[in-house]
């Protein structure tokens, strides 16, 4: 019916509502111990559980993909992170 919310998997929704990169990939900005290897580990479990092919019916889950896919691209190298720190700090 027109004017009722679609139902959002949990996953999608703590994506979508990540304020930080780290956050949509269920990281800790603070951890001391972050490297390239934590960071992929992180992405591919994120990605997983918001894959379209998972919720086909559900529009969200290709913008939480995505999200996911520009924060790994941004997190995935030291540089990077670097990078966003510094960002996050503006």
């Amino acid at each position: 019916a027109a004017g009722v919310m679609a139902w959002v998997p949990p996953a999608v929704a703590a994506v979508l509502g990540a304020r930080t990169y780290y956050e949509a990939i269920g990281l800790s900005a603070q951890a001391d111990d972050l490297d390239d290897i934590k960071v992929r580990r992180a992405y591919l479990k994120a990605s997983v559980k918001v894959h379209p092919d998972k919720h086909p019916n559900v529009v969200e889950a290709t913008a939480a993909f995505q999200k996911l896919s520009a924060a790994y691209e941004q997190l995935q190298t030291a540089a990077g992170r670097a990078e966003y720190a510094a960002v996050l700090r503006l």
